[in-house]
């Protein structure tokens, strides 16, 4: 949460200053740390809705498939979310068309 979550809301705080989070809608997979009680309740604090991805959705995005375990292979440990976020934009440059 300190590395990535209350960073990337600070953010969007900064970003749109009038409306703040409010019509912030969160979409994301069941993972453990995605329904960790202290991140929902963080969320909920910050008035971030939730949107849960249905379990073994025929409609997963094609990304669902490659693209996510391509990242956290290279995502191993970041001290800030400047240098995750760098990361993350190095593995989508490199990616081929």
């Amino acid at each position: 949460m300190n590395n990535c979550l209350k960073p990337l809301v600070h953010e969007i705080w900064k970003q749109r200053l009038t409306s703040g989070t409010h019509p912030v809608k969160l979409h994301y997979d069941n993972a453990k740390p995605h329904v960790q009680k202290d991140v929902l309740h963080y969320l909920e604090s910050k008035d971030i809705k939730i949107t849960h991805h249905a379990p073994n959705s025929p409609d997963l995005a094609p990304c669902d498939f490659w693209l996510f375990d391509r990242i956290r292979q290279d995502l191993i440990d970041h001290a800030d979310s400047n240098s995750l976020h760098y990361a993350v934009t190095v593995i989508m440059n490199s990616l081929s068309k």
